[in-house]
């Protein structure tokens, strides 16, 4: 990388990490989701009155519930509330240069001479507008990845949790009476004494369907229906 670059190399890095953690953000929110769903199937063993394993059961339960609480609020402050900052457009920075161009040949350069004071003056200004706005998105992207580690740390934390939780609730599977079935014949009568089916008339043949009347006119193809995607379909009426 030549020294002349440095500034606008490294603007284009912090770009290139924002949108690196941006992508990153997707793997702890299925995790949170995966996690919450295995707590809900932990709970279901959990019923009154409380014994010891339910109790220690239900500790580990909250403790990963506030886990995953502030997993996710971590991750929501890593995905909102940061501004970021751009270079101006391409015909602005052009716009520009060409100012600074008339500014100089005003003053009674030479056109060579005003070429180059506005051509030395532009790559000036456009190195430190590289180094501003990389330096502001420097922070962000550091801010940003401070709370993405957070959250990981507590999602570590409500899986650490939720391990812990495994054998309580494997302990509470077997120790639980499987509840007894009931059988009932509600039929009874109905079998010990079979009705009488030999001078029962066979059914009457349903008349044929009358056959619709043929169209007068040529049927059409009905027309496509036309869905907008990311937009409510029109209510049905």
């Amino acid at each position: 990388m030549a020294h002349d670059d440095i500034y606008k190399e490294h603007y284009f890095y912090e770009l290139e990490r924002r949108e690196s953690l941006n992508n990153s953000l997707s793997f702890p929110v299925g995790l949170i989701t995966l996690i919450a769903s295995v707590l809900f199937v932990l709970s279901e063993k959990i019923s009154a009155p409380l014994g010891t394993a339910e109790l220690v059961m239900v500790l580990f339960l909250c403790l990963c519930a506030v886990c995953l609480v502030c997993a996710t609020f971590f991750l929501i402050k890593a995905f909102w509330g940061y501004t970021y900052r751009y270079m101006p457009l391409a015909a602005e920075l052009h716009q520009y240069k060409v100012d600074l161009f008339r500014f100089y040949e005003s003053q009674g350069m030479s056109r060579p001479l005003a070429e180059a004071n506005a051509s030395d003056e532009f790559s000036k200004d456009l190195d430190f507008r590289y180094a501003e706005d990389g330096r502001t998105n420097s922070l962000n992207n550091d801010k940003k990845s401070s709370q993405i580690f957070r959250a990981n740390s507590f999602i570590v934390g409500a899986i650490a949790l939720g391990i812990c939780a495994v054998p309580t609730h494997v302990a509470l599977s077997y120790n639980t009476p499987e509840e007894p079935y009931r059988v009932e014949i509600s039929n009874l009568e109905d079998i010990a004494m079979p009705k009488d089916t030999s001078q029962t008339s066979p059914p009457a043949t349903p008349p044929a369907p009358v056959p619709a009347p043929a169209p007068q006119h040529k049927p059409q193809m009905p027309p496509s229906r036309d869905v907008r995607e990311h937009v409510d379909p029109p209510k049905v009426r």
